[in-house]
């Protein structure tokens, strides 16, 4: 029987080929204090995304991620649903194998994530905390439950527009992360498409809302006008 590869060694393998996107960080720690010029302001409006790289070095880990800008149709209270649908999260974040909810304390989620393909599998837990306001969902890295990365952290936040047609809700989602892979040859070759992996996360919470959300919305109704 051939020798099986470490566990951590498989789950960097992993890393190549799935788009690891989960983390909440304090937000301090992901988040620009530039604000939109106003060209980038105007990529959001015909619904482009906006997105910052960053590369942040603390307590000697080496953090990658960044900042994402999108609008989403879809209400905050619709998406602070979707942050804690469990379910949701195998269609959210690329190659999710399986999604479960592990515990619940308080108002807090750990969610266990599983995520690979047929070669190559790996899990960690995240903690999920949303704001007093309802208004921003922080998510971490437990790092009480088995893991094979170093750290990570993230956030989403949420801004509601002005509708453009009528029935149609807008809100500018915020999206921030950093990842810790750990020292070694993943991250000196294949750094910046984990990174990117990361940032597709907006762009698939879009796409849920078209498929998922959209068709469930209650429809207005037409009236005839009067002769």
């Amino acid at each position: 029987m051939r020798g099986r590869l470490p566990r951590r060694t498989r789950w960097l393998a992993c890393l190549l080929a799935v788009a690891l996107a989960v983390a909440p960080l304090p937000a301090a720690r992901a988040q620009s204090t530039e604000p939109l010029s106003a060209p980038e302001a105007a990529r959001l409006g015909h619904g482009e995304t906006i997105e910052r790289t960053q590369d942040v070095d603390r307590d000697r880990k080496h953090y990658v991620g960044g900042v994402t800008y999108t609008i989403v149709e879809a209400t905050p209270s619709e998406l602070e649903t979707i942050f804690y649908d469990v379910s949701a999260y195998q269609t959210i974040l690329p190659h999710t194998l399986s999604a479960r909810l592990f515990a619940r304390i308080d108002d807090d989620l750990f969610v266990e994530v599983r995520q690979g393909n047929a070669l190559v599998q790996g899990s960690y837990t995240i903690r999920l905390r949303r704001s007093a306001d309802h208004r921003e969902v922080r998510f971490w890295l437990d790092r009480e439950r088995p893991h094979d990365i170093e750290d990570a952290w993230g956030f989403f936040r949420v801004e509601p527009l002005a509708s453009l047609t009528p029935g149609v809700p807008r809100t500018l989602v915020t999206y921030g992360i950093l990842l810790d892979i750990g020292p070694g040859i993943v991250r000196a070759l294949f750094e910046s498409k984990i990174r990117d992996a990361m940032l597709s996360v907006p762009q698939r919470l879009r796409s849920y809302v078209w498929k998922y959300v959209r068709p469930a919305r209650p429809q207005p109704v037409a009236t005839r006008a009067l002769p």
